[in-house]
């Protein structure tokens, strides 16, 4: 190889099996990798939003994200077809889309439905990134309408 290349990071044993189950289509067997990695590490964060972008990964897998998006949208769509929609704007690059979508989930919703939204909210902030101005934003609005 030219050596101009700059140097790949080693991969870890664990990014190494989660990549070979995803290029295998098995999503979960991913997933598996990493809740066993994060048993093993509770306190690694990295492990955890590895494993956050898996799962979205995983929701997207096979689908259309404009598709998603017009479901989204349609009248009376469910909190789970709301947060495909936040998915499928983060996959089409919208990060505030993704955060906004997300945000009015939680903002429509009570109980049980309003915390799988604020879950999966949380788990965004974490694929997008805990120290991007939208992330620290959409935060201060998910504390507005939570209090």
């Amino acid at each position: 190889a030219p050596e101009a290349e700059p140097a790949e990071p080693e991969e870890t044993e664990v990014e190494r099996e989660a990549r070979e189950a995803i290029e295998r289509g098995d999503f979960d067997a991913a997933i598996e990798v990493y809740d066993h990695a994060i048993a093993q590490n509770p306190g690694d964060d990295q492990l955890k939003v590895a494993r956050d972008q898996i799962r979205m990964l995983a929701r997207m897998d096979g689908k259309d994200p404009n598709a998603l998006l017009a479901a989204a949208d349609a009248d009376g769509a469910d909190v789970e077809a709301q947060l495909a929609g936040a998915d499928a704007a983060l996959a089409l690059g919208d990060v505030n889309g993704a955060l906004g979508r997300a945000l009015d989930a939680v903002r429509s919703h009570s109980g049980q439905e309003r915390e799988t939204a604020r879950v999966r909210l949380l788990q965004l902030f974490d694929v997008i990134g805990q120290q991007t101005p939208e992330v620290a934003r959409a935060r201060r609005q998910l504390a507005t309408l939570l209090f």
